[in-house]
């Protein structure tokens, strides 16, 4: 994403807000789904082992997104 960042960096107002519009589904409750950013579809991460998911993070977020608090699942 930071390369899609850098490179749009003198995209129009509406197309940069268009895309972290989109980039906000990132952090919406649901089901997981891909989105685009700049045009570059970006799939969501999905765990395909029980080994994988025991070295992951959890992240809680705080309703408006400004706190997080993260725990190892491995601790």
């Amino acid at each position: 994403m930071k390369s899609c960042t850098k490179k749009n960096k003198d995209a129009s107002a509406q197309e940069i807000a268009a895309s972290f519009v989109n980039l906000m589904q990132l952090n919406k409750m649901g089901a997981p789904a891909s989105f685009e950013f700049f045009g570059k579809k970006i799939d969501r991460h999905r765990y395909t082992s029980t080994a994988e998911l025991l070295k992951a993070t959890i992240v809680y977020q705080s309703i408006t997104g400004l706190y997080e608090t993260r725990k190892r699942v491995d601790e």
